[in-house]
């Protein structure tokens, strides 16, 4: 069985956290283009608090700010990405690719 990717880790973390409340327990793949794009952008981040930012500018633009809510409120799902990126952060696999 192959390992799961970054992107669905991050989506299962998402899936947990449900910043936006969208967790309706039969939905696990609800999250799964989110998770994707951060997957795709965790490099860009050089912190916990810069992937803060850019987790929420994700969510604004998949929903919108008010369904998003403020900032803080991805920071502990940003802490778990952060964690989780540093076991993926050999080249190549990052992003969710092997």
């Amino acid at each position: 069985m192959p390992e799961p990717s970054l992107a669905h880790l991050i989506s299962v973390i998402l899936f947990e956290a449900d910043p936006i409340g969208i967790n309706f327990s039969t939905n696990a793949d609800e999250y799964d283009p989110e998770a994707k794009e951060i997957a795709g952008r965790l490099d860009y981040a050089a912190s916990a608090d810069q992937l803060t930012v850019l987790i929420h500018s994700i969510f604004i633009r998949w929903f919108d700010a008010r369904i998003a809510g403020p900032a803080d409120r991805f920071a502990e799902i940003a802490s778990r990405i952060w964690q989780l990126g540093a076991e993926f952060s050999t080249p190549g696999t990052r992003d969710g690719q092997s």
